[in-house]
């Protein structure tokens, strides 16, 4: 794998304005061979370690997968490369420089992507990265990592919870994303557990168990009282007791964190001038 990280590295190192070029020309001869290129050398580094016999075969595989995965990667680039051009000439070189390097990143997570759907929320971070002067590695992993985990239907769900956060997005609702993906509840209420555990989701399940539990200590202070007079040496007839009701549900919601990681990778930038 060592290896394998190394052939992507030295093809990612050719920096971003290699790949805005590429993207320029994307309907060109010559760009077409650079990508079929770039997917037959990584390819060869994938399956270079494998057991003879099968090496030839994975390769070809992963030289399919690759090639298909860089194209998607340069029509996405495409598709912003003006605000990327504008963004990086405005840079200092070793602001530059930083930026190259993040693009490395983001590229071998893209070319490792098994969904190609997802290369466009993929591109769409790497637009908000070149916005910045300054970002660090570990802001851009984390992100990355959590969004490695996810699935498309992840991010259909986390969708759910944050339209109405932003001006433009659709009223779609859970029953929707249900019947796009082909899910049961339970398999819906899984996907939802998650995003909890990658802290994109929390629940009120906590700040609703105070009030029940304020609920039930008036209930139990009633009984006391009336055992108090029950047992004493005046008797009165029970008080009105009203039955405690437990409110507490898990009713999920969005963190902060959720609606930031929303903002950063789904968000457009268009959304974002609104």
């Amino acid at each position: 794998m060592g290896k394998f990280r190394d052939g992507v590295k030295s093809i990612s190192g050719l920096g971003i304005n290699t790949f805005l070029d590429v993207a320029s020309s994307y309907a060109s001869k010559e760009a077409k061979e650079q990508v079929e290129h770039f997917a037959v050398e990584i390819a060869a580094d994938a399956g270079a370690s494998l057991i003879p016999g099968i090496s030839g075969a994975v390769s070809s595989y992963k030289r399919m997968q690759f090639e298909k995965n860089i194209n998607r990667i340069i029509e996405e680039l495409k598709a912003c490369i003006n605000d990327i051009q504008n963004n990086f000439q405005s840079k200092t070189d070793k602001q530059q420089e930083q930026i190259d390097k993040l693009f490395g990143y983001v590229f071998e997570y893209a070319l490792n992507e098994p969904q190609e759907d997802k290369i466009e929320f993929l591109i769409n971070g790497f637009v908000k990265i070149a916005m910045h002067d300054y970002i660090t590695e570990d802001f851009v992993l984390t992100y990355y990592d959590v969004m490695e985990e996810l699935r498309l239907v992840d991010i259909s769900v986390l969708r759910i919870y944050s339209q109405n956060l932003y001006i433009g997005q659709g009223s779609e609702t859970f029953h929707d994303v249900m019947e796009q993906h082909g899910l049961s509840y339970e398999q819906y209420d899984s996907v939802r557990n998650n995003l909890l555990r990658l802290g994109l989701l929390t629940t009120k399940k906590e700040v609703q168990t105070l009030g029940d539990l304020e609920t039930l200590f008036k209930s139990i202070s009633e009984i006391h009282k009336f055992l108090n007079i029950a047992f004493g040496k005046t008797k009165k007839r029970l008080p009105s007791l009203k039955e405690p009701k437990m409110k507490a549900k898990d009713q999920f919601q969005i963190l902060k964190f959720g609606r930031d990681f929303v903002g950063f990778f789904l968000e457009s930038l268009q959304e974002t001038d609104k």
